[in-house]
């Protein structure tokens, strides 16, 4: 049976439900009580969620698949286009953002870099389907308002960091594969 190769921690995925739903909840609750039309709601959702994918992260039970992670060529031009750098900048100027992301020392702390921007990013795409969602929600129901800043903040606060995670390593892919260090 194919099954017994499969190894289900079932504490992490109970901890993963439980997260969920009381995510879930939190978000029901104040989409009630703001309203899903709200600016505030639009951004307090994208960290709610955030919130949400830190739990999922530590409970090791959702991994995109290693496809997923693969950088075609074309993507760091696009990127290049898109600002990614500019964004980049900006962002580092508030360093209250994931510690993982900072180089260590050596062919190992580029390597963990690597990982690090695999599981940033992870959290950041589901986040984005997630209040992709909401957007299109938003674009049915015609209220647009609320589709721009539901597309504003998941660009601002998910789509760009994806690109930065993806561009930088790209960068130290290439590094690690030419065995150089830093």
């Amino acid at each position: 049976m194919a099954y017994r190769n499969i190894k289900v921690n079932t504490s992490s995925w109970i901890v993963a439900i439980f997260i969920t739903i009381a995510i879930g909840l939190v978000i029901a609750w104040f989409a009630h009580d703001v309203g899903l039309k709200r600016v505030m709601f639009a951004f307090w959702l994208n960290w709610l969620l955030m919130f949400w994918a830190h739990g999922i992260y530590l409970t090791n039970t959702v991994k995109l698949a290693e496809k997923y992670f693969h950088i075609r060529p074309i993507e760091k031009k696009v990127y290049q286009f898109m600002g990614v750098k500019y964004y980049q900048r900006m962002i580092r100027r508030v360093n209250i953002f994931n510690p993982e992301l900072h180089l260590k020392e050596g062919r190992s702390g580029l390597a963990k870099l690597e990982q690090a921007t695999r599981n940033a990013e992870q959290g950041h795409a589901l986040i984005y389907i997630i209040v992709s969602g909401f957007t299109l929600y938003a674009l049915l129901q015609q209220w647009w308002q609320a589709a721009f800043w539901y597309f504003l903040f998941n660009m601002l606060i998910n789509g760009y960091p994806i690109m930065v995670q993806r561009y930088n390593r790209d960068r130290i892919s290439r590094i690690l594969k030419s065995r150089r260090v830093v």
